[in-house]
């Protein structure tokens, strides 16, 4: 990974290629690489759904290993692979592992995707059709795939126009089983998923960043809370964690303790058996 390569290419060099991509979700790509790589040592290979002209293609290109495979889905309309491509040859051409598969998202499933990916996901990146339905789509086809502590970004999350992208990444972090995702970071248009135990891990690892300490504030969707990085009303890094620490323990589940504690008492195995 080449640092300078990476800031030339958020400062100056990403403005010349088509697309909408925030500096500031460019910067936490790069943190949260850096993180998973180094901190939480996940491996895997690296996805992009809904390519456009390759602008933040290029960047997750910069960001994966030599030795990991870089996958980009998407419907490629007119000459946007041809634009992809060049993309990727004028701003990583060191990348080789690349595959580019021209599909209609909604036509994917589980097990016809699986070709593609010989390793879990360590990456996954989801910009395809912004509608409920094309999204909850996308993410209950590719999640499967997606390594624990592997991360999904969601884009356009906070779009007007496209409030079912909200509505249907909500609804999908509710599904518990056979494994869940939960939010953990919200970027400037996008929000960042990870598998639990990962997600507090990674708060507590951005915090540590110069570029974002003291510039946080911490939020709570459903039971779960994330850091809204660059905040219009930031918290100390001391504060957020002093948070943290007073939501870790106990949890407790929706469950009435008292009648449960008499049925503990008067269903108990040693007086099932008579010895009490």
């Amino acid at each position: 990974m080449d640092t300078e390569q990476i800031n030339k290419y958020i400062k100056k060099d990403s403005t010349k290629v088509p697309g909408w991509f925030d500096s500031r979700d460019m910067a936490l790509f790069f943190y949260l690489n850096k993180l998973q790589l180094n901190a939480a040592k996940v491996e895997g290979d690296v996805c992009e759904v809904g390519v456009y002209a390759g602008k933040s293609l290029a960047l997750l290109g910069m960001l994966s290993q030599p030795h990991e495979k870089l996958v980009g889905m998407d419907l490629f309309l007119e000459d946007f692979l041809e634009q992809t491509q060049e993309t990727m040859k004028q701003h990583c051409p060191s990348v080789e592992n690349i595959e580019y598969v021209k599909c209609k998202t909604s036509e994917l499933r589980v097990d016809n995707v699986k070709k593609y990916f010989p390793r879990q996901l360590r990456l996954l990146h989801i910009d395809a059709g912004h509608e409920y339905h094309e999204v909850l789509h996308s993410l209950i086809v590719m999640a499967p795939y997606v390594a624990n502590g592997g991360i999904i970004i969601m884009d356009d999350y906070h779009d007007r126009e496209f409030p079912g992208i909200e509505s249907a990444t909500l609804d999908f972090c509710a599904i518990t089983s056979p494994r869940q995702f939960v939010p953990f970071a919200v970027g400037h248009n996008k929000i960042y998923l990870t598998t639990p135990l990962y997600a507090i891990l990674y708060m507590k690892a951005l915090l540590r960043q110069k570029t974002y300490k003291d510039k946080c504030r911490l939020s709570r969707i459903r039971d779960n809370q994330l850091l809204v990085t660059n905040s219009k009303r930031p918290l100390s890094n001391e504060q957020i964690l002093d948070l943290l620490a007073a939501n870790e323990i106990p949890y407790r589940y929706d469950y009435d303790e008292q009648a449960l504690a008499e049925k503990a008492i008067n269903y108990a195995q040693f007086r099932a058996t008579g010895r009490i």
